[in-house]
């Protein structure tokens, strides 16, 4: 068994650049083919249909769909538009926290953002054929106050196979963390829950950033971003890992009032 290193922070903490001049930053060839299989194996059993029907119930609190109730290409209930997702997963599944890449994603925020530990992550499938993208918008929109974005935030966009623009990329429009807060509306998934979406569909400017396995984006929550339809045959896969000031003291206070979830039981 190969011997587990800590990453170099000298590479990371020269992203902080990128970071404050666009809002987002790049990083290639950062976690190995097989840290990326733990991840990719626990990640399938939480939203591969193959848990006990007692998990699975436990599990619908906090799945979701992304896809609208209507779109403009057709029905949106068709199979078509599905890109099911799971919030707190690490919560769920703890041991997502043990993996090779979770590990390397807080030595990487320690680097860039000092002492913050995790708040929130999400595991997105978006699967063959899926017609749905993700909206522009600033993560910043889903806070309360809407004003009130954390500056301190890091989030980490970590695809466990080749993002590209066919399956669904991010894509940023630099610079979009400093200006003021862009007006949002809401749209209606399909299980019900309201999403936000930037009023601005197609910002000038937009930087599409495909990421080879291995590689990851960090953004803010203020930098305005979008996710492409899936046309590919293969499902993307992606695991969302958000890093703040007092992050853990958060997701604890979540847990303890019923919004979060705790470990799911045998």
């Amino acid at each position: 068994m190969s011997e587990r290193r800590e990453p170099s922070l000298s590479r990371f903490v020269s992203g902080r650049d990128a970071l404050e001049r666009d809002g987002f930053v790049v990083f290639d060839h950062v976690f190995t083919p097989e840290e990326l299989g733990e991840v990719e194996r626990l990640a399938d059993l939480l939203l591969g249909g193959t848990l006990p029907v007692h998990q699975q119930r436990r599990l619908q609190q906090f799945m979701g769909d992304m896809a609208p109730l209507e779109g403009a290409e057709g029905n949106a209930h068709d199979g078509g538009w599905r890109q099911p997702e799971l919030e707190y997963a690490s919560c769920l599944q703890p041991g997502l926290l043990d993996t090779g890449v979770f590990r390397k994603c807080r030595q990487m925020a320690k680097a860039l953002g000092g002492q913050v530990s995790r708040r929130f992550d999400h595991l997105i499938y978006k699967l063959p054929n899926s017609r749905t993208a993700t909206p522009w918008h600033q993560d910043a929109a889903y806070s309360k106050p809407r004003f009130a974005g954390d500056a301190t935030a890091l989030h980490f966009w970590i695809p466990l196979q080749d993002a590209t623009a066919e399956n669904g990329c991010m894509h940023f429009e630099p610079g979009s963390h400093r200006a003021l807060l862009r007006t949002h509306g809401q749209f209606t998934r399909r299980t019900g829950e309201k999403g936000f979406q930037a009023a601005e569909t197609e910002p000038a400017g937009a930087v599409v950033c495909p990421v080879q396995r291995g590689g990851l984006t960090i953004h803010t929550p203020q930098t305005l971003h979008y996710a492409g339809p899936n046309v590919t045959l293969e499902t993307r896969k992606v695991w969302i890992i958000q890093f703040a000031r007092f992050g853990a003291v958060r997701l604890k206070f979540k847990q303890l009032i019923g919004l979060a979830p705790g470990r799911l039981r045998g």
